[in-house]
């Protein structure tokens, strides 16, 4: 339940853009990695830096959803996968849209009696050119 409850931490923390408290999700030399923006933010500051500067990036509508999460134990702690829907909000006439989808692969590891992710690598999903060809 720990753990469940740190997915769903992480994700009301970016999203309401408190990047002390979503840099507290990760171990102080965690790290989480963008490989579709070759971007690996490493550490309490840079992550901070992330963490507040979300909802400048989404006019604070940006909502991270994570679903069909998995989890294995390791000797280190734990591993995580989850997929990644991110919807930037709306209603009536600008219903939500789905900014991106992707999927976490994370390590999980006891710090200091809590559980916190050592490290996160979101990939984003990609089109494959002519997608749309039912042939």
């Amino acid at each position: 339940m720990e753990i469940l409850d740190l997915y769903a931490y992480y994700c009301h923390c970016i999203d309401s853009g408190d990047g002390n408290k979503w840099a507290e999700c990760f171990t102080p030399d965690g790290s989480l990695a963008l490989p579709h923006r070759n971007q690996v933010h490493r550490g309490a500051g840079a992550l901070r830096v992330v963490g507040d500067a979300f909802p400048d990036r989404t006019g604070g509508m940006g909502r991270h959803i994570t679903v069909n999460l998995t989890l294995s134990e390791d000797a280190e702690g734990a591993r995580g996968r989850a997929y990644l829907i991110l919807l930037q909000g709306g209603w009536g006439p600008s219903p939500p849209i789905v900014e991106m989808t992707g999927r976490y692969e994370d390590r999980l590891v006891r710090w200091s009696g809590r559980w916190l992710f050592a490290s996160r690598v979101l990939t984003a999903d990609a089109r494959m050119s002519g997608g749309n060809d039912k042939s």
